[in-house]
């Protein structure tokens, strides 16, 4: 989309894009046809559109797109991060139990190579209830570890929603000695209950 030259005010740009093609489609679209028009629209190969489209239906009630909620998850695959990032904060939206049909969409993104998306992919998972992440737990165990401190701060976060006999078995696996075993495991749950899971080990 080309810019239009306009003229340049104090704290103004000299150029502004013209009006979004979404928001132009949605003047002329009834309220009751925007989850449709809008998801339909996230197929799109440019970019810009999709973004666009994402921003539209934060502005529109989780409940009337949430039956086309896999639209705005599978923008999660083959985005830019800019995009995969707002397909994020629009899945955020959602209730735990919505939410958590998308589990492994959103889970795959904790590999991606920018933070952000890391950060707010564990952000979003955050919102799920225990036993769904619980197949994610391995993952989310050595994300401590991340090279980022934001993600590692989620990271701690997001573990708190797992059961803790499920990290716990992860981090001391090969433990040989019960009484050992009993020790950590009393020592460990004082972590998780306090909130200090980063300072265990």
């Amino acid at each position: 989309m080309a810019p239009v030259q306009v003229a340049a005010h104090r704290n103004e740009p000299a150029f502004r894009y013209p009006e979004s093609e979404v928001l132009q489609t949605m003047m002329w679209t009834p309220r009751s046809q925007q989850p449709e028009v809008l998801t339909n629209m996230l197929s799109c190969p440019d970019a810009q559109v999709r973004e666009d489209v994402l921003a539209e239906l934060r502005n529109l009630r989780p409940t009337e797109w949430m039956s086309r909620s896999a639209c705005v998850a599978r923008v999660l695959d083959d985005s830019p991060p800019r995009v995969c990032f707002a397909a994020l904060q629009v899945l955020q939206r959602l209730p735990a139990g919505a939410l958590s049909c998308h589990c492994s969409e959103i889970g795959a993104q904790l590999q991606h190579e920018d933070w952000r998306i890391r950060e707010a992919s564990l952000q979003t998972l955050k919102k799920m209830h225990s036993a769904v992440l619980t197949p994610l737990a391995e993952t989310l165990v050595e994300m401590r570890k991340d090279p980022h401190s934001k993600v590692r701060v989620e990271a701690q976060k997001t573990i708190q929603k797992l059961d803790p006999e499920v990290v716990f078995k992860l981090l001391y696996a090969g433990l040989d000695k019960i009484s050992e075993s009993e020790q950590q495991h009393e020592k460990f749950v004082n972590l998780v209950e306090s909130g200090q899971l980063f300072a265990f080990r």
